[in-house]
């Protein structure tokens, strides 16, 4: 039985009008504590109950939301916010430091599609509605929102909007940023709503002051997003790329693929170039651990994609990728023909392998903590003028520090997530054995060096994981004093006692 600790504030404190929207049960103030990264997961398995939230609400509206932010504010009680608790930056983690309480405030009841405008192809929803939800809501309309975060099953739209989330698809519209066309925030000073236009020169782009702000500002409670139709064709397949039984070469060739690809003018949806060995760990196929296997696939909702994809096959040519079907002329397949029942079926065997494996990595790695090793990936992008040196020594770095941390056995991976003309966001894994009692010492450990060579050779620290409480010392030496004291200033204007998310994103000191 969890005996957690006493709660610093009581439900009885608030007013009468709150009251029946806050819990406080055990079961409730341990979901609403702890996110899904490495070391919340080894806390969970240990019955680490420390830096438990106090109390939970459920508010059902912004007029409860509104007072229970105010009500907060006055009496100095830090509010998280929470979606679907699906963090690994420890985004929601109440606050060590607080003397006043914490409270979490869970937005599931902000739940709704309030409208779907098919003329302009964009729809508005509340911020508490889950991936699945929000896919299920559109799919009648033959719409998308086509935005698959690795954690879509347990995330919501405001929680993507919040942290600037990154989906599945490596080119064209990808990031929540490039859907977003106005938020609804609520604030202790009040709520706001940005304008809602196709595109506007007024200034710095209001909308974009609260898209990646992480719930610093306030709370979102409605999203306008632009939504486009669901698929109707696809081309896919899988390449090869192995070079002299040398992984780094074997990548390198993908990537400078990859480069030609994007810089040609080609949008694919699926430009994913992954380690052999990483391949080979999630179960799609045994390829040799010195090669690097690209899943390569174009979708389009209104034209075939035979002219996109023999292009795209003959730059893989060019850089020495092999395909299965390289005398194959014809690539397009129509989801909607007859006989066809799911997209999967349409899918590259090997790519559908590997994307089954990809979406169920999150409950791979909880494994691997139950069975004592320590699993962490991080994510970051650079440009296509640095790629190589940086990711020659990402690698080293991250191996070596491993092996010092926790010794021999250590598997260190990458793949490339997203590309872009001028870039390339790259994905690092790392498996190693742990020490038992010592596991999440030696986690921390490996993310501070790998995260300081990253930064010191140029990349971000994160590229769609978000910043949390995690990254922040990294923000700062990413972005710069100026930048951060212009957060600050902003978040006095809309929280001017810092209670909602404090330590997140920047440091609790305005």
């Amino acid at each position: 039985v969890l005996i957690l600790p006493p709660a610093k504030i009581l439900i009885s404190q608030f007013p009468a009008s709150l009251q029946p929207i806050l819990r406080d049960d055990k079961f409730e103030r341990m979901l609403h504590s702890r996110g899904r990264s490495f070391d919340d997961v080894m806390r969970n398995i240990k019955c680490d109950v420390s830096g438990v939230t106090d109390i939970v609400a459920f508010p059902q509206n912004e007029e409860q939301l509104s007072e229970l932010l105010r009500y907060c504010g006055t009496h100095q009680i830090s509010c998280m916010i929470f979606g679907g608790g699906s963090s690994v930056v420890r985004g929601f983690e109440p606050p060590p430091d607080t003397d006043n309480g914490t409270i979490t405030i869970d937005m599931k009841f902000f739940d709704k599609i309030k409208v779907i405008d098919k003329q302009s192809m964009c729809i508005c929803v509340e911020a508490g509605v889950m991936g699945p939800a929000l896919e299920t809501a559109l799919k009648p309309h033959g719409l998308t929102l086509r935005h698959f975060p690795q954690s879509f099953e347990f995330s919501t739209v405001g929680g993507w909007v919040a942290t600037r989330s990154g989906g599945h698809f490596a080119t064209g519209p990808t990031h929540i940023d490039e859907f977003v066309v106005s938020v609804r925030v609520c604030s202790p000073t009040g709520v706001v709503e940005t304008r809602r236009v196709p595109a506007s020169g007024a200034g710095p782009a209001e909308h974009r002051i609260y898209v990646g702000s992480e719930g610093i500002f306030g709370v979102i409670t409605q999203v306008w997003l632009r939504v486009r139709p669901i698929p109707t064709f696809r081309a896919a397949t899988t390449v090869l790329f192995n070079s002299n039984e040398n992984v780094l070469e074997s990548f390198f060739l993908g990537a400078n693929c990859i480069r030609e690809i994007v810089q040609c003018g080609l949008t694919p949806a699926n430009l994913r170039l992954v380690y052999g060995r990483e391949v080979n760990m999630t179960g799609a196929q045994s390829v040799p651990a010195s090669s690097s296997v690209l899943f390569l696939s174009f979708e389009s909702h209104s034209f075939p994609l035979d002219p996109e994809m023999s292009r795209a096959l003959e730059i893989v040519s060019a850089h020495n990728g092999v395909t299965s079907a390289s005398k194959q002329t014809s690539w397009t397949q129509n989801l909607k023909a007859k006989g066809t029942t799911t997209v999967s079926q349409q899918r590259d065997a090997v790519e559908d392998a590997w994307r089954t494996g990809f979406m169920g990595m999150g409950y791979t790695r909880d494994v691997l903590c139950c069975k004592g090793l320590v699993s962490e990936t991080f994510e970051t992008a650079i440009p296509w003028d640095r790629f190589e040196q940086f990711h020659r020594t990402v690698m080293k770095t991250t191996q070596e520090t491993a092996e010092r941390v926790c010794g021999h056995g250590v598997v260190v991976t990458c793949r490339i997530t997203h590309a872009y003309v001028d870039g390339v966001a790259l994905y690092y894994t790392v498996v190693a054995p742990g020490t038992t009692g010592k596991e999440v010492q030696q986690w921390k450990e490996i993310k501070e060096c790998v995260m300081n060579v990253i930064i010191s050779e140029g990349g971000t620290c994160t590229h769609h994981h978000a910043v949390g409480r995690t990254h922040v010392p990294s923000l700062e030496r990413e972005c710069g004093s100026l930048y951060m004291s212009t957060l600050r200033a902003i978040k006095r204007v809309h929280d001017p006692t810092a209670v909602i998310n404090p330590s997140v994103l920047i440091n609790s000191k305005l």
